[in-house]
């Protein structure tokens, strides 16, 4: 469990520091999409890396910051393909229509 705090963390941490480069919709994919973006993170992580009793790798912010882009922009490129026009704040909220961009992502 506590590694799972502390890769959320991570995860937090790189959304926030987009936050100076992004403008626009761009904020909206950080500040709506946050809890869909550590899904997919935590996804594409490696399985051995929570697994057992070892601690995290001391690179594990640059492996998750590396992950969080690559999901950033991988799913504001889905999203802007399948729904331009939607509202941020309630496309996070339509499961369907998540659900639909995850499996346009092969997710």
């Amino acid at each position: 469990m506590w590694k799972c705090i502390q890769i959320m963390r991570q995860i937090d941490l790189s959304l926030q520091a987009k936050f100076p480069a992004l403008t626009g919709r761009d904020t909206g994919f950080v500040v709506h999409g946050n809890r869909c973006i550590a899904h997919i993170v935590f996804q594409r992580l490696p399985t051995t890396l929570l697994a057992g009793h070892s601690s995290l790798p001391a690179d594990i912010a640059t492996q998750v910051a590396a992950i969080v882009d690559e999901t950033f922009a991988q799913l504001r490129t889905k999203s802007d393909l399948l729904y331009p026009q939607a509202y941020l704040a309630q496309l996070f909220k339509n499961q369907k229509k998540l659900s639909q961009i995850l499996s346009a992502m092969n997710i």
